[in-house]
């Protein structure tokens, strides 16, 4: 009798079946099949993709060392977004057996606690995991005692630890110099240690190569004269960890100050106003392709494309890559963040846009109109929304559209009560004032409606902080406010994005007649209502009254996100 032994999986028979339970909701299933198709296969992107489609609402109680070797897979593949994983890369690192002395160290509040506690010899594997030191390098952690155990190991190994034991955790120091630069040096920082730095920096040519390592853990090593030599050493060496630290630290910076210089500069003012401290933020990795969803008769259009406050680039660079034909110009008032979207735009070889640097009052001095303009967040921080709007509206070609996203007033409050907090205590927007802020923030016992804001990265880098909190003016909106800058702008909507599906069911159920669902009036009624509905804020398509004939969108525009 001839026995009938079923074939293996494939990966591609996994994939099809997780896809089967996740369409069907069966979320922990299509999780656990997805996980065997990532190992299996785990060169193919798209299974990683949908194993954190699956993880996004799921939590681990125990430790999984397969979802583990997946989660390592996510941290190196550049096009996944770090902050994807983020939360379960934490839990699975505090469950992992064989990085629980983490969880001892994590216990020590102050540094003298954490000296008696640390035994060297014990933690150097544990510091030098490669799961740990690769979220270590890419994850926003908010996690307040991990931060504080990165503080105490910094301040060990540049204060204590002789050069054999600084050697032996070459690998986590160059990690952590990685996660200093990425927070733009927000930890903070002893006297004993700023005079260490100062003498460091004096005497750099003469130091180790893990000692400028340890410097770069408290400064950025292109600033420092004689860093490049450390650049070509990495390549030399061809050591992974320090050429990693050396192209972010070192060869990155260097190309983007060039590249600056490049860029257009529209009006005198635009690179004479000072901007105070200055950095890219957010930096960011791959592309994200999944971002946009454009109809094919817009990917295949010779479009003129306006993006308004492109800041390092991300959703620029990955608009122009699905419109080839169009012609992209960026704008921001930033030459750091401009010079980082330049860099990280030709590493993609994308060359259909044009980077231009302008501050909001010049905008209206640019060279062409444009059949789009991407507007999002580009009123929130000038002075006169009104003015800035109606600049951008002489911008639009007749039949020109405009995507414009604005936030909320709901969705400030809390922003709203920190920044008033700044003004009474007057921090100021230097690295002390900044570290001072975020200090009190972290260790405030105020209303939990306050304490949101710990939850987003910007309170994880100084720029972030600095973005987010101290910019000279902050504008929310309502429907109501809304409806008075579309009519000073001359524009009227053809789409008001409620975000939520079921917020447009509700809408669609209490005003039947306005099939559309345009009228800025019922959305107002709607917003008194539920007054925590645009607590995200406002996203609008655009059009100028009275070129624009019609109450349809182009053809190319039509079913874009």
């Amino acid at each position: 009798m001839t026995i009938n032994n079923p074939l293996p999986p494939t990966h591609e028979s996994l994939a099809k079946q997780g896809a089967d339970f996740f369409r069907a909701g069966q979320v922990v299933k299509a999780y656990q099949v997805y996980l065997e198709a990532v190992l299996m296969a785990p060169e193919e992107t798209r299974y990683r993709f949908s194993l954190i489609r699956c993880l996004t609402n799921l939590h681990t109680k125990e430790h999984n060392y397969k979802l583990q070797q997946a989660i390592l897979l996510c941290l190196l593949d550049d096009d996944i977004p770090p902050r994807s994983v983020a939360v379960i890369w934490l839990e699975q690192l505090f469950l992992d057996p064989a990085v629980s002395g983490f969880k001892k160290l994590t216990v020590c509040d102050d540094y003298e606690a954490f000296l008696t506690a640390f035994d060297h010899d014990v933690f150097v594997p544990l510091l030098n995991n490669k799961y740990f030191l690769a979220g270590l390098r890419r994850c926003v952690i908010k996690h307040t005692r991990l931060e504080n155990l990165l503080v105490h190991l910094r301040r060990f190994y540049l204060l204590r630890a002789d050069a054999a034991q600084k050697d032996a955790v070459r690998p986590f120091l160059c990690a952590l110099a990685c996660k200093a630069f990425l927070t733009d040096y927000i930890f903070p920082v002893s006297d004993e240690e700023q005079d260490a730095v100062l003498h460091a920096e004096e005497s750099f040519k003469d130091l180790s190569v893990t000692d400028q390592i340890i410097l770069g853990c408290y400064r950025p090593l292109y600033e420092i004269d004689g860093a490049t030599a450390l650049f070509d050493y990495a390549i030399e060496q061809q050591a992974q960890d320090l050429l990693h630290l050396t192209v972010l630290q070192i060869d990155e910076p260097i190309e983007e100050q060039e590249l600056r210089q490049e860029i257009q500069v529209i009006g005198t003012n635009s690179i004479n106003k000072p901007l105070g401290l200055d950095l890219p933020y957010p930096r960011w990795f791959g592309t994200h392709p999944a971002r946009f969803s454009l109809n094919a008769k817009m990917i295949r259009e010779k479009l003129d494309i306006l993006y308004v406050g492109c800041a390092t680039g991300q959703n620029v660079a990955v608009m122009a890559q699905h419109t080839p034909n169009a012609q992209l110009d960026a704008v921001d008032a930033s030459l750091a963040q401009l010079g980082y979207a330049k860099r990280r735009i030709h590493e993609l070889g994308v060359e259909n846009i044009r980077f231009l640097c302008a501050q909001p009052e010049n905008m209206k001095d640019l060279d062409k109109t444009y059949d789009l303009i991407y507007a999002a967040g580009a009123l929130q921080n000038v002075e006169s929304p009104t003015e800035e709007l109606s600049n951008l509206t002489h911008l639009m070609k007749p039949e020109g559209v405009m995507r414009l996203a604005l936030l909320s007033d709901v969705g400030l409050a809390n922003i709203k009560f920190w920044r008033n907090h700044i003004g009474v205590q007057g921090y100021k927007d230097d690295y002390d004032g900044i570290q001072r802020l975020r200090h009190d923030i972290m260790h405030s016992d105020i209303d939990p409606l306050y304490q949101r804001i710990m939850k987003r990265d910007d309170l994880y880098s100084v720029m972030g902080i600095k973005r987010l909190l101290f910019a000279p003016y902050e504008h929310g909106f309502n429907f109501e406010k809304i409806m008075a800058l579309l009519d000073a702008a001359g524009l009227r909507p053809l789409k008001v994005k409620a975000g939520v599906p079921a917020l447009e069911r509700q809408y669609k159920k209490r005003f039947p007649e306005d099939f559309k669902k345009t009228d800025l009036k019922n959305w107002a009624i709607l917003e008194q209502e539920v007054p925590d509905a645009f607590i995200t804020g406002y996203d609008l398509v655009l059009v100028k009254k009275p070129s624009f004939k019609g109450d349809e969108l182009p053809l190319w525009y039509r079913n874009q996100e």
